[in-house]
């Protein structure tokens, strides 16, 4: 893999493009190279020209950001286990039952349900 920088007047610090090129030999003719190009993420386009100065650390940003998107992706398709886990069918058959009488309603306070909060 190569990252190549376009830049104007032979400065360094004036890069107007980068782009990723991934290079690869054909097996059955290992004497051609195959290329692919790529354009980059805006996130990694913007850390290499902040070091547009050192060019041998382009590709240690870009392993980076890489190992960094995997390990964002395997964590949105791992569960959540910071939530709690629904109440078992038991605990819930277990919570108590109250009746609500209409002496229970002559007190203002209590007109209120406690859960819902209405009446």
């Amino acid at each position: 893999m190569r990252i190549a920088a376009f830049y104007f007047d032979g400065i360094p610090s004036k890069i107007f493009r980068l782009r990723f090129y991934l290079l690869y030999t054909v097996t059955e003719k290992r004497n051609e190279v195959e290329m692919e190009l790529y354009t980059l993420d805006h996130a990694i386009e913007k850390a290499i020209r902040e070091k547009s100065t050192s060019p041998q650390v382009w590709n240690d940003i870009l392993q980076t950001f890489s190992s960094q998107q995997q390990q964002q992706q395997q964590q949105q398709q791992t569960p959540s286990t910071t939530k709690p886990p629904p109440a078992s069918k038991k605990a819930i058959r277990q919570l108590p039952t109250v009746t609500v009488t209409p002496e229970d309603l002559v007190d203002e306070n209590n007109r209120e349900c406690c859960i819902c909060l209405d009446e």
